[in-house]
Parts: structure tokens; C-alpha cells; sequence
């Protein structure tokens, strides 16, 4: 763009008034606003727009200038793409996160070519990256798993970077292997977490060839449809080409940034009908099984196994969550139900036992490309290895439950890592987890076979509640959302027991009861650690509430069992506890301040809604043996607000000790926060954030006043 002379020395002469007034008047605010307003003026005159659009990346640290993909199908579902990116360097942060180009890659199912990569400096110097700067490197995650995946990492070391450098780089990714036989799928980001100043696709695919094509959060006008012939072969031709995409903003827990993205999603798959019937045929396959596993199931289920042992807590919790609703819709089905109420708890009871035998038995291990690959390992060599990826353990466990004669088939499911589940997207990319549902006198049950945290028929918090495809059969299958979880379910019960004497001593035991999801964070941080460090953790939890307390004992029970709760059994004294002068005294009451609360509620308004993952219940009780003699002047007042988002509640009363002992008086106080979704609208942010300011102000200032 070029500038008119007269404009350039009309703007000269505007700035040199402006610094004749500053420097030969005394300063004022109505000259420094005047200034400013001037500086903004001008610039939205004077500044190209591309310049105006550096500004604004500035702060992404980097911003695509251009990046082109050419994708090509042919009639074998072979898929090429070459991609060719142009990415301009503004500062440090962009030289931080993109100097170093990573693309992953399958070594089963692609093959990757290097087309060149550059460095350009001063729009003029172009700078190629050394040998040794270009490497094929296994993923990070492979150092825990040795044996993870075919996947590699092709990266490039870009040389020369610095702000202002501008960044190319364009290669060919074939996969000359369709992840599943006789079908293509794949799909195509455009907007990106930093700004994106062109970018453009094309596709090519024969024209006997039906795809099933999504655009998301792309108009249809923006796609426009040709054809053209190449070599004899006619093709159809897809274009889609934007500019200045702004960049995607980002917040913590925020649904997966997916949702938010343009993208293109192309499958073969027509219909859901097809795609299951090919996912049916692949798991189908792998489901056999051999006299060792029959021998593996009788042991544990048929032979010498003890009676309650733990398990009716399981099948009570199971019927719970599947007949819940028959009670509150329609009574006779519930007498129905009763009549098979034997055999659903016999073979729950069997589910259950080979369950928590399976989960100690086999360990979970990423081998596919992701869920990619899609066919799992059969069941036999599963059970021989002793570890599988998600859809391979699915397999191995629905096999053992044929042995027993339990009808089981594997759920496909969308966690909350990635994007919600769309009908019109008939692509197996949206999925990446798989589950094993039982079918038991007509009602289902959901068991999550790779985990070793998570109990018999609970999912974890990242599947409670999502959408999934069930495949039944062949063309048999069923969109289902999963089922939810409840705050009772995910709850921190911490219960105190002391006394307080009449110098300010304070001595009692705390048990902290970690159930549902803050059982499997607590036991997963648990699991590796020495005595010691146990010992750390305990008292870094007690010091953030009482930094005075000897510990006299401590003890983290049911770790390693993953039927039980977490719970952490603590003594301790301290001899200042309560301090005073005169005849008053005070005390803050022995209960720990949950700050991860405040993390959830940082920010003043959200972008998107609050995806918390989970409902959950913090609940407490306490009870203090007050010194004799002593009396309350002041206690907590009663808390109890409620409102779509939550609730919160707290009361306190005073009553004689329980033991009889006259004069001496017992202080009961309950309390509690109680997150009623895993997931917190826009509209109602405010007043969950609301809930937790006010919960935890109340907590903070938890006093108790006597007086003798």
C-alpha cells in the first residue's frame, strides 16, 4: 500500500504542533488526552492493515501468514496431503514454541517426505537447516512405554530464529495404508490458537467416490465444487480458502478448543450404519479366546473365592444407577425387574470378581495410532502380552464375559478431551475411548476395563455423561449419552474429633475420606510414594491449616484397593492453639481451606462455559470438647444459600458433653460445598463463582470466641 507525500507531511507537521504545545506549555491532562486520542487517530489512518494485524498477533507470539493443503484420494483410499506453512516470528514467546517444527506421524500407515525448509531473515536471507537439525525422534511418552506405538515425531530444528524471521516449511504425508480397510477419513483444522493471515484447501477425490463432507462453523457458501480431469481419471475437487482467521482464545477449563474451530471433516463412511457394521466385523474378530482364559475366568469366579468380599457394594450401586429411573417413571417395571433380580446380582457379582482380577492382571498401554489403527489385538495374544491399548483390553474383556455367558459389546465414546459428538460427522476420528457394555436381563451396565482407579461400574469423570456409540451388531448400533455422575458420588468427608483446654492446647484426629474421583487423584499421587514422602504430603495438608500441630501419627489406608475409599488418618496436638488475654479467648475452628475452589473462579466472566469435569460434594464435621467452665460469646453464624449452580451450608451449636461431664460444654459444626453440574453455563458462572467467593470468605474467618 502506498502512502500519498501530502498525507505523510500533513501528519509531519500535526505531530511537530502536538511537540511544540508538550514542550514549551506546562503539561496538563486535557494536552496528554488530546496526545493520545491523536496517536490512536493516526495510526487507524495511517497503519496498512497487515501492520494492524501484527499488532494484534503480537501478543500470540507468532502468526501464520499462509499455509496451503492439497489433499488427494485415490480409488484405493490412499490419502496424500502436502502441506507447505509460512509462519512469521513477532517474539520471544513465538521463537520459544515455534522454532522447532514437529509432525507426527504413523511408520505403519504413512510415510513422510521433507519438500524443504527455511529460515528467512530480513525478507531477503534464506537460511536451510543443517543435517543434524533434522531428526525422526520416538514421542516423549514412549520412555514410559517402551513398547507404546509406530509413532514418530518428524522434527526440524529451524535455524536463525529471531523476531521478524519468517518460517517455511512444506512436506508430503502419504498414507498408503487406510486405517481401516477399504475407507478414508480425515479432518482438517483452518483456525488456529495464533492468527491466521491465509490459508486455503484443496481436495481431490474420484468422482464415483462418495464422501461424506462437514463443514463446522464454515458456511456451504464458502465451498465451492469443481471438477477436473487428471490422467483419464475424473476427479471432484473441493476448494475452501479464508483470510485473516483471528486466533482462538483459550481459558482454563474450557470445553475442547475443537468445538470452537473451523474444520472440515471428510469419511467415506455414508451412514452410522456402516461404520458400525466395520467397527463390528474388527472387534468381533479379535473376541475369541483359548483354555487358558477359560482356565483364568474359573479360578476367580468358580473356585475357592470368598463370599462378600466387597463386592454387594458394587452390584448395589450398579442397580442403583439403572433402575433409579424406573422407580420414579413407572412402578411395574419395577416389580418386573424383580424377577430377574437373582440372576442380575449372580452375574454382576461374577462382572465384578473378574473385574478388579483384571484390572491388577493386565496393565493398559497406548499401541495404536490413538484409537487410529482401530483394529484391536485379538484377545488371545492380549492376554498373553499382558497389556493392551483401550479398544485391545475392551476386546480381551468382553471375551473372558463370554466365557461366562454375559452378552457384553464394546461402546465407543468421546471424552472430554476432545470435541462433543456430532451426528452429521460419520467419521471414527471423533472417538477415543472404548468401554465394554454388559447386557443383563435387558438392563446395560458400563465397566471401564483400563483403569486400575476406577471402580466396577463407574466411569471415569472424563466419560460420565458423554455421548458414544454402541455397537450391537452388525448394522446394530445405538447413540447413547452415558451416565452421569452425581456430587454424592465425588465427595471430601472430613470429619475432626478433639478438645480444646484451658491453656489453649488443642489435641484430636481427623479422618479425610476421599471418595469417587478424589479417591483416584489422591491414589494415583499416592501409589509411588515412600513412607516418607506420604509423611510430607500429610503435613503439608495439616500445616496449611493449623502451622502449630505435632504430628502424632498418620496413615493413608485402601491405596491399593481400588474398592475402597482413600483415607487419611491423622493425630496431632498443638499447645497454642487457642490464643487470648484476660478472660477471652479465640480460635479458628480445625477445618482445611480448599483454594483449588478459587482456581475455578479466577476470572471475573468466562469465554466459554466452566467444564469442571465432575459434580462434588466438600463436607466436614467437627466436634470439640470445650474447656470446662468455659463460654461462648461468638460462633460462626448459620450459612445456608442455594442456587442453580450449588449450595453452601454451615451451622454450629453448643451441647452438653456427651460424656456427662458437668460444666463442659461440646461444639458440633457442620459445613459443606456442594457443585451440583460437572459443567457451569455462562449464565450461571456468576453465581457459582459467587457461591465459592462467599464459601470460602466464610471459611477464613471460621471463629469461634470463649470467655471464663
Amino acid at each position: 500500500m502506498k502512502i500519498d507525500n501530502r498525507l505523510v507531511n500533513l501528519e509531519q507537521k500535526s505531530f511537530n504542533s502536538i511537540f511544540d504545545k508538550f514542550f514549551t506549555k506546562k503539561l496538563n491532562n486535557k494536552y496528554i488526552t488530546g496526545f493520545v486520542l491523536l496517536i490512536i487517530l493516526f495510526s487507524a489512518i495511517f497503519f496498512e492493515s497487515g501492520n494492524v494485524f501484527a499488532l494484534t498477533a503480537a501478543k500470540y507470539g507468532a502468526k501464520i501468514l499462509n499455509k496451503t493443503i492439497v489433499i488427494k484420494i485415490n480409488k484405493r483410499y490412499q490419502l496424500t496431503e502436502d502441506v507447505s506453512t509460512d509462519i512469521k516470528i513477532l517474539s520471544e514467546r513465538g521463537i520459544n514454541k515455534y522454532s522447532e517444527v514437529v509432525v507426527p506421524y504413523s511408520l505403519k500407515y504413512q510415510r513422510l517426505k521433507l519438500i524443504n525448509a527455511y529460515t528467512i531473515l530480513k525478507k531477503v536471507f534464506r537460511i536451510a537447516p543443517g543435517k543434524l537439525a533434522i531428526n525422526v525422534v520416538s514421542p516423549s511418552f514412549a520412555v514410559n512405554y517402551p513398547i507404546y506405538s509406530d509413532i514418530k515425531y518428524f522434527t526440524i530444528s529451524m535455524p536463525a530464529v529471531e523476531t521478524g524471521a519468517i518460517l517455511h516449511y512444506s512436506y508430503q504425508l502419504t498414507s498408503f495404508k487406510p486405517l481401516i480397510k477399504n475407507s478414508v477419513f480425515d479432518t482438517v483444522n483452518f483456525s488456529r490458537t495464533i492468527p491466521v493471515k491465509n490459508t486455503s484447501l484443496v481436495v481431490y477425490y474420484p468422482a464415483n467416490m462418495r464422501l461424506n463432507i462437514y463443514l463446522h462453523n464454515i458456511a456451504a457458501s464458502d465451498c465451492t465444487r469443481t471438477f477436473k480431469t487428471v490422467k483419464n481419471i475424473k476427479y471432484r475437487v473441493l476448494h475452501l480458502k479464508f483470510s485473516n482467521l483471528p486466533a482462538l482464545k483459550k481459558e482454563n477449563y474450557m470445553p475442547s478448543l475443537q468445538n470452537y474451530r473451523k474444520y472440515i471433516s471428510i469419511s467415506s463412511f455414508s451412514s452410522w450404519g456402516k461404520l458400525s457394521s466395520r467397527l463390528y466385523d474388527l472387534f468381533n474378530t479379535a473376541e475369541t479366546y483359548n483354555k487358558n482364559m477359560v482356565s483364568y475366568v474359573h479360578n476367580i469366579n468358580h473356585r475357592g473365592v470368598k463370599k462378600n468380599a466387597g463386592y454387594t457394594k458394587d452390584i448395589k450401586d450398579a442397580e442403583y444407577k439403572n433402575y433409579r429411573h424406573d422407580h420414579d417413571r413407572d412402578a411395574a417395571k419395577i416389580n418386573a425387574a424383580k424377577i430377574n433380580t437373582v440372576k442380575i446380582n449372580k452375574d454382576l457379582r461374577k462382572i465384578s470378581k473378574l473385574y478388579y482380577n483384571f484390572i491388577k492382571s493386565f496393565q493398559y498401554t497406548g499401541l495404536g495410532y490413538g484409537i487410529n489403527g482401530y483394529r484391536p489385538v485379538s484377545a488371545i495374544k492380549t492376554f498373553s502380552d499382558g497389556f493392551g491399548d483401550s479398544k485391545s483390553l475392551a476386546v480381551l474383556f468382553i471375551a473372558l464375559l463370554k466365557i461366562e455367558h454375559i452378552k457384553a459389546y464394546p461402546v465407543i465414546a468421546t471424552s472430554l478431551n476432545t470435541s462433543n459428538l456430532n451426528r452429521h460427522i460419520i467419521n471414527p476420528m471423533q472417538f477415543d475411548s472404548v468401554i465394554v457394555a454388559a447386557k443383563i436381563a435387558g438392563k446395560t451396565f458400563y465397566i471401564f476395563p483400563d483403569s486400575s482407579s476406577v471402580k466396577a461400574f463407574n466411569l471415569p469423570f472424563s466419560l460420565a455423561g458423554r455421548k458414544a456409540l454402541e455397537i450391537i451388531g452388525r448394522d446394530k448400533y445405538k447413540m447413547i449419552t452415558l451416565p452421569e455422575e452425581s456430587f454424592i458420588q465425588n465427595k471430601k468427608n472430613y470429619i475432626f474429633k478433639g478438645k480444646i483446654n484451658k491453656n489453649g492446647k488443642i489435641d484430636g484426629k481427623i479422618s479425610y475420606i476421599y471418595k469417587g474421583v478424589y479417591a483416584k487423584f489422591e491414589r494415583s499421587d499416592l501409589k509411588n510414594m515412600n513412607d516418607y514422602k506420604k509423611l510430607i504430603k500429610a503435613g503439608d495438608f495439616l500445616y496449611s491449616f493449623i502451622p502449630g500441630a505435632n504430628i502424632k501419627y498418620f496413615k493413608y489406608s485402601y491405596i491399593k484397593n481400588v474398592k475402597k475409599n482413600i483415607v487419611l488418618a491423622l493425630k496431632f496436638s498443638d499447645k497454642n492453639y487457642m490464643q487470648g488475654s484476660g478472660n477471652k479467648f479465640i480460635f479458628h475452628l480445625p477445618l482445611p481451606i480448599d483454594n483449588s475452589l478459587m482456581h475455578l473462579v479466577l476470572r471475573n466472566k468466562r469465554i466459554y462455559p466452566l467444564v469442571i469435569g465432575y459434580p462434588f460434594e466438600h463436607e466436614s464435621k467437627i466436634i470439640i470438647d470445650l474447656p470446662a467452665k468455659f463460654r461462648l460469646f461468638y460462633m460462626p453464624p448459620v450459612l445456608d444459600v442455594s442456587n442453580t449452580a450449588g449450595k453452601i451450608f454451615s451451622k454450629c451449636s453448643v451441647t452438653e458433653n456427651s460424656k456427662g461431664n458437668k460444666g463442659k460444654k461440646q461444639l458440633l459444626c457442620t459445613s459443606g460445598f456442594i457443585s451440583k453440574s460437572s459443567r457451569v453455563k455462562q449464565k450461571d458462572y456468576g453465581k457459582y463463582r459467587s457461591l465459592i467467593r462467599e464459601y470460602l470468605q466464610y471459611i477464613k474467618n471460621y471463629y469461634v470466641g470463649l470467655y471464663n
